[in-house]
């Protein structure tokens, strides 16, 4: 028990980073921080040493919670909307610790990545058309069709922009497109607090959530479809910014 006790603390300690939410990290998004990673790591730190718990694994499973958080949506009763809450929390925490397994074993693979995008994406593309299933079942109101096409368009065309731009970057020979710049070795609260207004990918996670607990999940639907498409032309300007910069005036800094 002795021993298990040592490897859990050697464990906790080696996937610290994992929690940081300092300049030097680029995921700044607001539920992530708050919730995401600490509960990654709270169970990477637990279940971590488990040697069939792979990241892959986690990645499959986090990909099931999808399924069965959107199947809850369409086909079950209005009281297991909470339940669905809580599988799509869960979603997000396997999300979190499925990378941070990876680094931590160091065992990270071109295989991993791509399985892991790919999920996030087919993910995101189902628990969306649940949603908007959903809405127009209990509002007969079509247009929520639309903002869920906006909902998965709009984050999808973000990451699309952002790896152009971080192709450009490495012709450009720039290793680090995002890197934070010099400043405070952690980042205040009150910073992150403010973040939640950034309507980041995580952050679509927490506001699905509290619609289906507050019984009203096509409301996820007017926040996501109005705020995505403005966070989209935010990262069209500032990625073609740095796409159209030349390589001796790039500037690294922090950008959706």
């Amino acid at each position: 028990m002795q021993d298990s006790n040592d490897n859990m603390k050697r464990r906790a300690e080696a996937l610290r980073p994992g929690i940081a939410i300092g300049p030097a990290t680029n995921n700044q998004d607001f539920w992530g921080i708050c919730f995401g990673r600490p509960s990654a790591y709270l169970f990477l730190v637990l279940f971590g040493g488990i040697s069939w718990i792979t990241p892959n694994l986690l990645t499959v499973v986090s990909f099931a919670l999808v399924i069965a958080t959107s199947a809850i949506m369409v086909w079950g009763d209005p009281s297991l909307w909470v339940l669905a809450a809580i599988l799509l929390q869960l979603n997000l925490t396997l999300d979190c610790a499925d990378g941070q397994l990876a680094r931590y074993r160091k065992i990270s693979s071109p295989l991993g990545s791509y399985l892991d995008k790919i999920t996030d994406f087919l993910g995101f593309l189902i628990l969306f058309a649940a949603l908007a299933e959903l809405s127009i079942q209990r509002t007969g109101d079509l247009w929520y069709m639309h903002l869920a096409f906006l909902g998965v368009f709009a984050p999808v065309m973000v990451g699309y922009v952002k790896w152009l731009a971080v192709a450009d970057s490495l012709k450009k020979g720039q290793s680090e497109l995002d890197a934070a710049p010099p400043g405070p070795e952690r980042v205040t609260w009150w910073r992150v607090v403010l973040k939640i207004v950034e309507f980041r990918e995580p952050d679509l996670y927490l506001w699905v959530g509290l619609a289906l607990c507050l019984q009203h999940p096509e409301w996820s639907l007017l926040v996501i479809g109005i705020s995505q498409p403005l966070v989209l032309i935010v990262a069209l300007v500032y990625r073609g910014r740095q796409l159209t910069r030349p390589s001796g005036d790039i500037k690294e800094g922090t950008g959706s």
